[in-house]
């Protein structure tokens, strides 16, 4: 079996190595950016987002109409026809907007997560215990209120 030389097969012609200030490169015309100069000004490509995409074939016209969002409802209108619960759904979604979901938190067996303190001592007593777990001294006083 023989093998090609390297310089047959290269797809890249290359200068001779040469030595140059203590470095060696076979690409003596190449050279590093100076400093404060990027090596790619125009930075990396944008791509564009396919929601970006979407929109812009919506707002296609044709003789001043726009043809791809009606088209697109009424396929939708002819799904919905048919039968089709995502169809209806979409629909009623967008026309009436979606129903609100109710949701409720509630402690072990449906119990209130915290009960609110009934008067103020209370308020104080429990406010001296959590502090005192903590591991803090302190003494709760009661301030008249200020009319």
């Amino acid at each position: 079996m023989s093998r090609k030389s390297p310089e047959k097969s290269s797809p890249v012609k290359r200068a001779p190595i040469t030595e140059n200030s203590g470095t060696i490169s076979a690409f003596p015309n190449l050279k590093p950016f100076p400093k404060g100069v990027s090596g790619n000004p125009g930075g990396k490509p944008r791509r564009i987002p396919l929601s970006d995409v979407i929109r812009e074939e919506l707002e296609k016209k044709n003789n001043g109409k726009a043809v791809n969002n009606v088209a697109i409802a009424r396929k939708l209108i002819q799904m919905a026809l048919a039968g089709n619960l995502d169809a209806i759904r979409e629909i009623a979604d967008r026309v009436e907007g979606k129903p609100r979901q109710r949701s409720e938190i509630t402690g072990a067996d449906g119990a209130p997560l915290f009960e609110a303190p009934g008067t103020r001592e209370e308020l104080e007593r429990r406010l001296a215990v959590l502090l005192n777990k903590g591991g803090s001294e302190m003494h709760v006083e009661h301030n008249e209120e200020i009319s």
